[in-house]
Order: structure tokens, then C-alpha cells, then sequence
């Protein structure tokens, strides 16, 4: 019954991560945080299949000797540094933090080839494996914190951030546990279970923070997405909604829709006074006509669309290396009148402030 309570937990842990590479590959393909993180995904999936494979007596200590514990935190700390630096991060630079890790490996086949002959050794094998493991956890933990809390101001990477550090303790907790246990026998239920769990978890963390960057990705460009959708698509729709019943017919809005995105891209949205009505006498049509266009035909507001074309400016004022200008008038001449209204729009967006963002950036260049 253990085992196939440890199977359904493995199991679980194979498809979720499989199901987090395929998400990836769909929307973050080309980045490089996403590639660092299919590496830390393929891991996990090798060690689930390899724990599930090699159980019982005869594979008890290819089962508890196999070093993969030294393996979680380096990965942990190498992601989150992809995520700070972005493109500027060099998988070469990292390599040196799995040293140990590898170190342990060489030492695992050495003592699993001739195991007749180093059997005396394998209990102490075992102690420092775990022992190196927990020292190494707490390391790892203390780093990311010292060296990334003051750099992660977006709230999902801190979450991320936090949530790994929490397992990374529960992790040095269980590890402590099987210090003392008897190393000639395989690893209990509880102690598998908890560190199953644990692997679930991590793979858990992984998709809470993909679907969260996702998610604030479609709400960035929900304005403008939705204008290209249905300035392409209208008339493969035909009739939508209250245009149906105001007997406004498909070609007469993708019109409409053509010659606003058409203001848009000339930069109307810089203007700090533009509001609904001004807008609708620049397109000869009434407000109230140009208001069913943002909802009934984006699916959005007046505001909303603005200000994401207004936060796109601004984003790109902000990661100019060349400029000098400071945050509020990057504010002003985005088209937000006053400094207020621009914090409060762009974290509405960026899910950070202003200054938090050129801080990343200036660190990721």
C-alpha cells in the first residue's frame, strides 16, 4: 500500500511537470529563465522516475545513496538568478554550484562498483550526504535571501522566492530526521512521503509562478491584443452583441475600430487632457458610440486601453539606457497628468512601481 502511495505522489509530480514544460514551450520558449527552469523541471522528472524504478531491498542503496539532494538548491539559486538577470544570465557562471553535487556523484558510482569492498564506508557515505545536504539547504536559503530580497520587488518572484526558501527549511527538517535514522535500512514511509511531497511542491511553486506571470502577461497587453483581434476578425464575426441589435454591421465597426487604433498609433494617448469625448469628436462619432466600441467590441474600457498604450511608452522611457529623465517626467510625458495616476496605472499593470522596474532593469543590464 506504501508503494503505491509514493507512485501516485511521483506520478503526480511527472504529469504536473510535464504539463509546466509544455505551458512553457507555448509562452515562454525563447526565454531564458524559462530554459534554466525546463532544466530544473527534467531533473525532478528523472528523479521521480529513477526513485519509482529503484525500490525495495536489492536497490536500497542505489534507492537512499543517490546524491539528488545536492542538486535541488543549486537549481533554486541558479533560477532565480536567470529570473533577476534575464537575458544577461550565463548558465557558465553557474556551474561551479553543483560542484559538490557532482562530487558525491562520482563518489556514489565509485562505492555502488565496489560495493563488496567499500561496504564498511557506505553508512558514513550516507551520513554526510545528509548531513552536506541540510548545511548546503541553509546556505542556499540564507543567499537567495540576503542577496535577492532587496532586488525582487515583483510580488509573484518574491512569493516564488519566499515559497522555495519555506520548502528548502521543511527540507533540512526531514534531512535532520534521516541523520539519525538507521542507514542500513531503506527510508520509511514518512520520510519518503515527506520528501515526495516536497518534489510536488517545488514542481507546484514552478507552476504557481508561471500561470501568475502568465496571467499579468495577457492583462500587459489585453487592450492592445483585443484591438488587433477583432480589427482582423470582424468580419469573419459579422454582428456582435448590442451592435446587433443597433443594427451596426461588422464592416462599419472594423472601420471604426481601423481609425481609432489609427490615433492610437500616432500617439494620441500622450496627450494628458484626452477623454472620451475628445477622442470621439477626433473620430466623428459620439462618445456614447465609442464606448460601445471599447466594451462591447474590446471587451475593455476607455481607460484601460489608454493607459496600456500609455504604461507601453512608458516602459520603453524607462529601459532607454541613454535616458535621464526622472520617473515623474517619464509620467508627464507618457501622458498621465500627474505623478500619482502614473504609480497607480503602472502598478495596476506592471504589478510594480515605477522606480522598482528601472531598478530591475538596471540590474538586468
Amino acid at each position: 500500500m506504501d508503494h503505491y502511495v509514493h507512485l501516485l505522489i511521483l506520478t503526480t509530480v511527472v504529469v504536473l511537470a510535464l504539463a509546466v514544460i509544455f505551458i512553457g514551450n507555448l509562452f515562454f520558449k525563447d526565454s531564458t529563465e524559462f530554459k534554466l527552469q525546463r532544466i530544473y523541471l527534467l531533473f525532478i522528472i528523472f528523479h521521480s522516475i529513477y526513485v519509482s524504478y529503484f525500490t525495495g531491498g536489492d536497490y536500497m542503496f542505489i534507492n537512499v545513496g543517490a546524491p539528488f539532494s545536492l542538486f535541488y538548491a543549486p537549481l533554486f539559486y541558479s533560477n532565480i538568478l536567470a529570473i533577476i538577470q534575464g537575458e544577461k544570465f550565463k548558465i557558465q557562471k553557474v556551474w561551479v554550484h553543483f560542484i559538490l553535487g557532482f562530487a558525491f556523484v562520482l563518489t556514489f558510482v565509485l562505492l555502488y562498483i565496489q560495493k563488496n569492498h567499500w561496504r564498511p564506508y557506505v553508512t558514513f557515505y550516507l551520513h554526510c550526504l545528509y548531513i552536506v545536504t541540510c548545511v548546503q539547504l541553509i546556505f542556499y536559503a540564507i543567499l537567495v535571501y540576503l542577496k535577492f530580497n532587496k532586488v525582487a520587488k515583483d510580488s509573484k518572484m518574491i512569493a516564488f522566492m519566499n515559497q522555495s526558501i519555506l520548502v528548502m527549511i521543511v527540507s533540512v527538517l526531514v534531512f535532520s530526521g534521516m541523520v539519525f535514522r538507521d542507514k542500513t535500512q531503506n527510508l520509511n514511509f514518512i520520510n519518503s512521503f515527506l520528501l515526495y511531497v516536497i518534489m510536488l511542491l517545488i514542481v507546484i511553486i514552478i507552476f504557481r509562478y508561471n500561470l501568475a506571470i502568465l496571467v499579468k502577461k495577457l492583462k500587459f497587453y489585453k487592450g492592445k491584443s483585443k484591438m488587433e483581434y477583432f480589427s482582423k476578425n470582424l468580419k469573419k464575426q459579422g454582428k456582435l452583441g448590442k451592435y446587433y441589435k443597433s443594427k451596426l454591421n461588422g464592416d462599419e465597426m472594423e472601420d471604426e475600430i481601423k481609425a481609432l487604433e489609427k490615433l492610437l498609433n500616432n500617439q494620441i494617448y500622450l496627450q494628458p487632457n484626452l477623454t472620451l469625448d475628445v477622442l470621439a469628436k477626433r473620430l466623428n462619432m459620439s462618445a456614447h458610440r465609442l464606448s460601445q466600441i471599447f466594451t462591447t467590441g474590446m471587451q475593455s474600457n476607455f481607460n484601460k486601453v489608454i493607459n496600456s498604450y500609455r504604461i507601453q511608452y512608458a516602459v520603453d522611457l524607462l529601459t532607454d539606457r541613454n535616458g535621464n529623465d526622472t520617473i515623474e517626467e517619464i509620467g508627464l510625458k507618457s501622458g498621465f497628468n500627474s505623478r500619482a495616476s502614473f504609480y497607480r496605472a503602472f502598478k495596476l499593470t506592471m504589478d510594480m512601481t515605477p522606480s522598482d522596474y528601472r531598478k530591475k532593469n538596471d540590474i538586468d543590464q
